[in-house]
């Protein structure tokens, strides 16, 4: 059964991140406007239905932006 954004944000308190950087900070995120849904990145937040297939839009997310699951390997700056 796939989870809506209402099934979500009933569990949580009006904001949930869905993904995080490796470094913690948030990638993506649901939130409560109080007048509707948006699901939020740094570069854009658009509006969505309560009843939208979440993982849907996750799936969809991570195709536009070449997100991995998989961990990045360090750079190498060139300092010690």
């Amino acid at each position: 059964m796939p989870h809506t954004i209402r099934d979500i944000l009933n569990w949580t308190n009006n904001e949930h991140v869905l993904l995080r950087y490796p470094d913690g900070e948030p990638a993506l995120w649901l939130r409560d406007e109080g007048a509707g849904f948006t699901i939020n990145d740094i570069g854009l937040g658009y509006s969505v239905e309560p009843d939208e297939d979440l993982d849907e839009i996750i799936r969809e997310w991570k195709t536009n932006v070449d997100w991995t699951d998989e961990p990045r390997e360090e750079e190498d700056d060139g300092t010690e």
